[in-house]
């Protein structure tokens, strides 16, 4: 059976689609990853159309200051936020793996607004802390245990939002997942840090966006 055509269907940028061409040649998928209470990683991913339309959304009221985001990838959602920037807003975002920063800092390399780092974000990143806006897509933020909360918490500054994607909405929980706590939105919702919601981008997949107290 065939779907009829979106009446409004998402405008994906130049940029995003090169992005995704990267993404391909580097073999990521482009699906949501479902992380959730007991999920195994089905390997990377690149940021789904409809996170990235809200992405590149927040981005632009950002109209100064530093937005950020951790683990790169192929560098897709790094497009979405790119793809409209303000003049006076910059975009840093770091990626553990050589290969990956490299082909994405090579892809990003006429945007003088944007940097790529190679390294850990705990370690390389924090430098360029506050940021207005983080999207936190890697370094085992969606797992991270009780002590690093402050740590990531105090990436943003007070007002700035966090952004973690790729979760499971709890109506569609297998039974193994129930009953079990979720370290994202355990971050969101109960560390103190943030005033948060959770959003739906699609119908079976869910966003955070956390705003710092």
């Amino acid at each position: 059976m065939e779907t009829e055509p979106r009446q409004y269907a998402i405008d994906v940028p130049p940029l995003v689609h090169q992005a995704k061409q990267l993404a391909e040649a580097l073999g990521f998928d482009l699906r949501p990853e479902g992380n959730s209470p007991g999920s195994v990683p089905a390997g990377p991913s690149c940021c789904i159309d409809e996170v990235g339309s809200l992405l590149m959304t927040l981005a632009s009221a950002v109209t100064s200051g530093v937005i950020a985001e951790i683990g790169t990838g192929a560098g897709v959602g790094t497009a979405w936020l790119a793809s409209n920037l303000s003049p006076d807003a910059r975009l840093v975002t770091v990626e553990t793996e050589p290969q990956l920063a490299g082909a994405v800092n090579e892809l990003f390399s006429s945007m003088k607004q944007v940097e790529v780092i190679q390294g850990d974000w705990q370690e390389d990143f924090v430098q360029h802390a506050p940021f207005d806006l983080l999207f936190a897509d890697g370094g085992g933020i969606g797992s991270a245990d009780e002590s690093l909360w402050p740590v990531v918490a105090d990436l943003v500054s007070p007002g700035g939002m966090v952004v973690i994607d790729d979760l499971t909405p709890e109506e569609y929980w297998p039974d193994s997942w129930r009953g079990n706590p979720d370290p994202k939105r355990e971050f969101a919702f109960h560390s103190g840090f943030f005033t948060a919601t959770e959003i739906r981008t699609r119908v079976d997949v869910s966003t955070l966006l956390m705003v710092k107290k």
